[in-house]
C-alpha cells in the first residue's frame, strides 16, 4: 500500500471519463484517502461542456466507499480563491492534513486561431494554469505542516510541450503550467515538496480528448472518426493510450518510488510528438 495513509486532493474528478476519476481509483486501491472535487455547474457561455456535477462528485465518493476506501467529496471553483481555501480547509477539517495534490481540472475549446475569442481564451488560463496555481498556493502551507514529503501532480498535456493547431490557445495554458511546474519544483525542492507535470497524448476515451478530436474534425472540415484515424497514425505505439496509462503514472510520481524527481515534464503519449 504505497499510499496508506496519505491523504489525496483531485481537482476536476466528477466525470467517469476522465484523467481525475481514473487516477482517484488508482491512488485509492494503494490506500490514499480520496478526495474528488469539481466545478458543479455549468459554463455560462458553454452551457453543453460536460462538466462534473454535485451529483457526479457523490456518485464517485459513493463507489469509492464501496471498494470500502474512504473518501470525500467536494465542489471547487479551481478559477476561484476563496473556493479553492474554502476546498482546503474542508480536506483539512476532515483528515488534518494533505499530502498529495492532483491539479487535473481542465478545458479545451479546438478553433482556429483567427476566432478564439477573448473570454475563450480567458478560460483556459484560468481553469489550468490560475487554477494550478490557487490550489497549489492553498495546498503548500499544509503539506509543509505534515512534516511529510508533499507531492503536486499537474495534469498538463502533449500540447505543452510541442504545441498543436487549432488549439492556441489550449496549448498556452499547457506550456504555463509545465513552466510553474519547473519554477515550483525548484522552490519547493528545500521545503520537501515533489512538482511533476504529466503529459498525455491524445486520448479520446477521457473527456478531454474526445473535445480536441471532435473540435479539430470541425476546424479541419473531417470527421472526427477520421481525425482521430489521423492522429492514431502518427503514434509510435499504434495505439491511444488511456485514463489508466495517466493514473498509474500519477500513482508512480505520488509515491516514495518517486522520491528523487521533481521539475519533470513526464511524457505519457504512446512516442506520440
Amino acid at each position: 500500500m504505497k499510499l496508506k495513509d496519505k491523504v489525496v486532493v483531485i481537482t476536476g474528478a466528477g466525470l467517469e471519463s476522465g484523467f481525475g476519476w481514473a487516477i482517484a481509483l488508482e491512488m485509492a486501491a494503494e490506500g490514499g484517502h480520496v478526495v474528488v472535487t469539481d466545478i458543479s455547474s455549468r459554463y455560462p457561455n458553454l452551457p453543453d461542456y460536460a462538466l462534473g456535477t454535485t451529483e457526479d462528485i457523490e456518485k464517485r465518493v459513493a463507489e469509492l466507499k464501496a471498494l470500502g476506501n474512504d473518501a470525500m467529496g467536494l465542489v471547487c471553483d479551481v478559477r476561484s480563491k476563496t473556493s479553492v481555501q474554502a476546498m482546503v480547509k474542508a480536506v483539512v477539517r476532515k483528515y488534518g492534513k494533505i499530502n498529495i495534490l492532483v491539479n487535473n481540472a481542465g478545458f479545451v475549446r479546438v478553433a482556429p486561431f483567427l476566432d478564439i475569442d477573448e473570454e475563450i481564451w480567458d478560460m483556459h488560463q484560468d481553469v489550468m494554469p490560475k487554477g494550478t496555481f490557487l490550489c497549489s498556493q492553498a495546498v503548500v502551507p499544509e503539506m509543509k505542516k505534515t512534516g511529510e514529503r508533499g507531492k503536486i501532480i499537474n495534469i498538463s498535456s502533449m500540447a505543452g510541450l510541442v504545441g498543436a493547431g487549432f488549439a492556441a490557445a489550449y496549448c498556452a495554458a499547457k506550456f504555463a503550467q509545465v513552466g510553474l511546474t519547473k519554477a515550483l519544483a525548484q522552490e519547493l525542492a528545500p521545503q520537501n515538496i515533489n512538482v511533476n507535470a504529466i503529459c498525455p497524448g491524445l486520448m479520446t476515451q477521457a473527456h478531454v480528448g474526445r473535445q480536441y478530436a471532435v473540435g479539430a474534425a470541425e476546424a479541419l472540415g473531417t470527421s472526427a472518426e477520421a481525425a482521430t484515424g489521423l492522429f492514431l497514425s502518427r503514434m509510435p505505439m499504434g495505439r491511444m493510450g488511456t485514463p489508466e496509462d495517466v493514473a498509474k503514472a500519477a500513482l508512480f510520481l505520488a509515491s516514495p518510488d518517486s522520491d528523487h524527481i521533481t521539475g519533470v515534464a513526464l511524457e505519457v503519449s504512446g512516442g506520440q510528438r
